[in-house]
């Protein structure tokens, strides 16, 4: 999500669609990622979250 996407939803709870259409975005989940986790997620479609021990706890995807 970008910056004006964040804001959008940060400050409006919901998020404009390029259709026009508007999705409710009433709780968001965020997660700052530095240049090295950047390249490593690069193009990918999906990107798992893990804890501590390795187990995935969630999967973002396009």
């Amino acid at each position: 999500m970008r910056e004006s996407k964040f804001l959008q939803t940060f400050y409006f709870n919901s998020l404009r669609l390029r259709d026009n259409s508007v999705v409710n975005m009433l709780v968001l989940i965020v997660l700052a990622v530095d240049n090295l986790q950047k390249g490593w997620i690069g193009e990918s479609i999906a990107v798992a979250l893990v804890d501590s021990g390795d187990d995935p706890v969630a999967i973002l995807g396009k």
